[in-house]
């Protein structure tokens, strides 16, 4: 029970600090802004995979 809230309240926070990585980072031009939007991209790819391992057919 424990393991799953923590689970999924840990997903929720890479979710929005993903979300914010990339709104952040579309707001200036730049290397740095490219980096901070291709990180924010890379954490909600993971939570996106993280999400449908669970359903994956075995």
């Amino acid at each position: 029970m424990m393991k799953t809230v923590l689970s999924y309240s840990l997903q929720i926070i890479l979710f929005i600090i993903g979300v914010a990585c990339v709104i952040l980072g579309q707001k200036t031009i730049g290397i740095q802004s490219l980096g901070m939007m291709m990180i924010g991209l890379i954490l909600l790819l993971f939570v996106l995979y993280r999400y449908n391992k669970r359903y994956q057919i075995k």
